[in-house]
């Protein structure tokens, strides 16, 4: 669990703190991925769901607080996407069941849950150079009433 939360929550607090004096003057944009997991919380994923769901908490209360210094704070939430996910959270729970676990009778049901992250995927998305997307972005601001969204979906995001 510590893991989980170094990776996807105190992570992102560090590297906006570390870059917050250049986010301010450059009026900029934090962008947080999260996952549809962090809001459709699953069993046997507890840490994970728990670190996105820290993820969205916090995405929310950036967006408020960074406000007055015109800084944008926006959250990706991906849903099934091509990856290895799946197969590691598989594993994972096949640590859990042996044949004196109490969830040995449940034993298919979880592992179909482990993988239905991966049930229709959608591919990833090709790797698109940091400068050509940057030219993508256009150099004013949004007119007021036209603000950027809050949370993006990404991925096939039922679960």
């Amino acid at each position: 669990m510590r893991k989980q939360f170094e990776t996807n929550v105190f992570s992102l607090v560090g590297v906006t703190r570390a870059l917050f004096p250049l986010l301010r003057q450059n009026k900029g944009l934090v962008v947080n991925i999260g996952s549809v997991s962090g809001v459709l919380v699953t069993p046997f994923a507890g840490a994970y769901c728990a670190s996105k769901a820290a993820v969205h908490a916090l995405t929310d209360a950036l967006r408020m607080e960074l406000a007055p210094f015109a800084i944008e704070v926006m959250e990706v939430q991906p849903g099934a996407i091509a990856s290895s996910f799946g197969a590691s959270a598989s594993q994972q729970a096949e640590q859990l069941i042996d044949e004196a676990s109490p969830w040995w009778p449940i034993r298919d049901g979880i592992r179909a849950r482990a993988n239905a992250s991966q049930d229709n995927p959608r591919q990833p998305l090709r790797p698109q150079p940091a400068r050509r997307r940057a030219e993508q972005i256009p150099a004013e601001p949004d007119p007021p009433g036209q603000r950027q969204p809050q949370h993006a979906a990404a991925g096939r995001t039922s679960a």
